[in-house]
């Protein structure tokens, strides 16, 4: 059994509402699917998606790379016991690093690799990742920048599905008044946690934590570990970093900084299941969607049952800010994401949906 054909297909997946944060904002989400396929009509699937707002590698860059290690994986042999697919896997991305993949890029092929070497062996992805207990992983809910009125109507809900944690972005219009409106509508059902994308000096930062306390953690309030140092030395709040931890190297000056209480890692930030799981084992790690399609949120909800258990909500539960996907989502009933069923990811391409979303 072997690698016959690697795809590469652009996706614009659209957003029910615009979609606001502090670093800008967005109508359709654009990713890449990428589909592994082997000669005896199994596929393994992968997603990537460019951090668009964040100033990331641009989608037609990370096609590129895709395509051209993709060349290179065509006629490789898959292993055919689920005891050999992880080294399978670690061997092949450590030769597209050798490449100096973007991180966006080797995501795409990590989770790829990770559907098709499962598939191979008739396990699912949780299995070959080592999950022990599989089962649900408890989500936050998520508020966008948006008004007080539709914030706290959204946050409610959020709690009426069960949801026991919001997450609400900040750094951008009248924070107080939308924290207010989230509150009245949640407590004490649901504990509040805001992410500022980075939006505040430390300064700001420490006097937005008392002015909009309590809350059950903030997400990278300033840009960069120094700063995150500085807030968490002068708030009692848990402080948990985002865009600054996007490596292992950085999650070991994280805890030469004391810099943080937990960190939470995207797939395609990091660069895929296994870099995510190195991270986990040195710095407290929850998952967080970087507003993925079904195949990234699949990889991650598998994930997220191998990490060491933090007691933070993981932010998995984004499916339904979209309006069209290329694919079922994986379901999130009761505040809990549980991962689909079946061989590897268990997601499967709805091929008319997938045409209809394709970028041109």
């Amino acid at each position: 059994m072997r690698i016959v054909a690697v795809e590469t297909v652009p996706l614009a997946l659209p957003f029910r509402e615009t979609y606001r944060t502090a670093t800008g904002e967005l109508d359709h989400r654009e990713s890449l699917l990428i589909r592994l396929r082997a000669d005896d009509e199994l596929e393994g699937l992968g997603e990537a998606v460019p951090l668009s707002l964040r100033g990331g590698v641009p989608l037609a860059a990370v096609r590129e790379e895709i395509d051209a290690a993709g060349a290179e994986l065509v006629g490789v042999e898959l292993p055919k016991r689920l005891a050999e697919g992880e080294g399978f896997v670690g061997r092949l991305l450590d030769r597209c690093r050798a490449q100096r993949m973007s991180r966006v890029a080797l995501c795409g092929l990590d989770i790829a690799l990770h559907d098709l070497a499962a598939r191979a062996s008739g396990a699912d992805l949780g299995e070959l990742i080592g999950v022990r207990e599989p089962g649900p992983v408890a989500c936050n809910g998520t508020i966008g920048a948006v008004d007080p009125e539709t914030a706290g109507r959204t946050a409610a809900d959020h709690v009426a599905a069960g949801f026991t944690s919001i997450k609400v972005k900040v750094g951008v219009g009248d924070d107080e008044a939308r924290i207010g409106a989230v509150r009245e509508a949640t407590e004490p059902k649901a504990v509040i946690r805001i992410d500022a994308n980075g939006s505040w000096s430390p300064e700001q930062a420490i006097e937005m934590d008392w002015t909009l306390a309590p809350l059950e953690l903030i997400e990278q309030p300033c840009t960069d570990l120094e700063g995150l140092a500085r807030v968490r030395a002068a708030t009692h709040t848990p402080i948990v970093a985002d865009e600054s931890i996007a490596s292992f190297g950085q999650a070991e000056r994280s805890l030469a900084l004391n810099a943080c209480n937990a960190t939470t890692a995207k797939l395609s930030k990091v660069g895929g299941i296994r870099e995510t799981m190195r991270i986990a084992e040195i710095v407290p790690t929850y998952l967080s969607s970087a507003l993925d399609g079904p195949v990234g949120i699949a990889a991650a909800a598998h994930c997220a049952g191998a990490l060491p258990a933090v007691g933070y909500a993981h932010g998995l539960g984004t499916g339904s800010l979209f309006a069209d996907a290329p694919a079922a989502w994986p379901r999130v009933v009761g505040g809990s994401i549980t991962p689909p069923p079946g061989p590897g990811l268990g997601i499967e391409i709805d091929e008319h949906a997938l045409e209809r979303l394709r970028l041109r």
